[in-house]
Formats: structure tokens, sequence, C-alpha cells
């Protein structure tokens, strides 16, 4: 009883003191709860942010050894997106050109690569089991899209690509694009066959491609753009393909 008196006498004492007494008094005993509290409620806000702002990706294309022009973003990526998204607002496509590999020939000298922090020993590892000159992080990423359907359109250069056909890294188009659509790369002999099953389409003939993605190597082969086997969104790299034409 004597403790609820005093309290209370404290609080009615508090109720008329100066205001330079009220906010030490706020800093010895609540100003620490309520920075916590606030610390607290900003990064809850800052969660909910970012979970009911996230885009859903609905699309990726991986380009290895490309980079994207001045105009790609206008002139590929949000028309593209502008022509397939239904929802802009919470789904969005990316075009992924992070990646570079070196294809190399027998005897062919390693030198360095722009960035490459893998040591000598695994490099020539790396070479001797692949032919492929690539940084681990590159080869992480590649694998980690393919394995986890998060890469739908695979676009590399011919011997590169080609290095993927024994894993069965491509889908067959036949079950992808349209018979007419087929047809007219045909007839242009802009496709690349695995036996008698076509997986590639070569990408050197799109000018809207070419423009906007040149080549960083400048690599004297056609480059191919195939399906990935397990993609998530088939039908959005149908239509990338269908765009690019």
């Amino acid at each position: 009883m004597a403790v609820m008196d005093e309290f209370r006498e404290e609080r009615e004492q508090l109720r008329t003191a100066p205001l330079k007494v009220k906010w030490q008094y706020f800093k010895d005993y609540y100003l620490l709860w309520t920075l916590g509290a606030l610390l607290l409620i900003g990064i809850a806000a800052a969660f909910l942010y970012s979970v009911l702002t996230q885009k859903e990706e609905v699309f990726r294309a991986v380009l290895i050894n490309r980079a994207p022009s001045m105009t790609a973003e206008t002139e590929v990526e949000q028309a593209f997106a502008d022509s397939f998204l239904t929802n802009p607002k919470r789904e969005q496509i990316v075009i992924d050109t992070s990646i570079r590999m070196q294809l190399l020939t027998d005897g062919e000298e390693t030198g360095e690569m722009p960035g490459d922090g893998t040591s000598a020993a695994e490099e020539a590892q790396n070479i001797a089991i692949t032919g492929i000159k690539y940084t681990y992080e590159d080869e992480e990423k590649l694998m980690l899209l393919v394995m986890t359907g998060g890469a739908d359109l695979l676009v590399a250069e011919q011997d590169l690509f080609e290095r993927y056909v024994a894993a069965e890294w491509y889908q067959d188009l036949r079950g992808i694009l349209d018979e007419e659509t087929l047809a007219s790369y045909k007839s242009q002999d802009r496709l690349l066959y695995s036996g008698d099953v076509p997986i590639g389409i070569r990408m050197d003939d799109s000018e809207l491609f070419t423009t906007n993605y040149p080549d960083t190597e400048e690599h004297d082969t056609p480059s191919y753009a195939g399906v990935v086997n397990g993609c998530l969104h088939p039908d959005a790299a149908a239509a990338f393909l269908q765009f690019l034409k």
C-alpha cells in the first residue's frame, strides 16, 4: 500500500514538474523502451513492405557473354514486358547478362578473365574437365539457375551451347513453338539440331537481339537460344523468342 502511495505521489509531482524534469524522467525510464519499440515497428514495416511489393519473376533469360546496349532496357526488356505481362505491378522479367565463359581450344593459352578470383590450380582443373574457362561464381550461378528451373532461356555461342547438349539441358522446340513458327525458322536455316530434335534457334539473324545485346567476346561462331529443360516458364520463353524473331 505504501508503494502505491509513493507511486501516486511521484506521479502527482511529475504532473506539475517543469518540462526539463519530465524529459529527464522520460529518458531515465522510457527512452530505451520507446526506441526499441520503434526499431521493431520499423523492421516489421520494412519486412511487410518488401513482401507486399515484391514482384514475381515470370521469365528469366540467361545471355552468356552478352552485354546490354544503351537501348536494351527500353527496346527489349520494357517492350517485351509491356506486351507479355498481365500485371506489371506484381510481375517482372529478367534478362541476365552477368555470366562470362570462355571456350578454349586445344593448346590455347588461358590468359585472364576480368574479375576472375579463381586460383591457377582451380582454373586448370576447370579447363581439364570441361574445356571451358569460367569462375566458380559463374559456374555455380548457371548450374543453380538451370537445376532449379530459374533459367527459362539460355543463349550462348554455338560451341559453348553444344557443350550442354549431352547433359540434356534443352527442350525439344517442337513442344514449345507451333509448327508454322518452326517451319519459318527451318526455312531460314536457323535451327540447331541434336539428332533429329530441334533444340536451338540461331539468334544472329535477329537484329533486335544483336543490336541490343552485342557479343562481348566477338566470337566467330553464331549464337543459339534454347529453352531450358525443367524451366518454370516455357510459355514465356516461347513468347520471348517470338518477340525477338
